[in-house]
């Protein structure tokens, strides 16, 4: 919706799922989309790093997503995606033990 333009509808949105107790790295990773959608980079980042710190170390879909596309050339999302990159090998690594 916030990628579409549908601002109020999309931020009537964003409010409703902040206000629910539960939240996983995948909603997380969609207030962060949402909000980039909404042209807030720092709430899109906030909540795009807590998906990261919680489990969402998808590099691919960090860097592919259209819907990120506003964030793209900040230095906090480049920052985001070498931290995702480093955990994500760190796990791999791990795994080959």
């Amino acid at each position: 919706m916030a990628a579409r333009g549908e601002r109020r509808e999309s931020l009537t949105l964003v409010q409703r799922v902040e206000s629910r107790p539960y939240r996983d790295h995948h909603v997380a990773y969609s207030l962060g989309a949402a909000y980039a959608g909404l042209g807030n980079n720092d709430e899109a980042m906030r909540w795009l790093q807590q998906a990261a710190q919680s489990g969402f170390l998808c590099r691919p879909w960090y860097e592919s997503d259209p819907l990120l596309e506003p964030l793209r050339g900040h230095r906090e999302y480049v920052e985001l995606i070498a931290y995702v990159r480093g955990r994500r090998d760190t796990a791999l690594s791990a795994d080959h033990r």
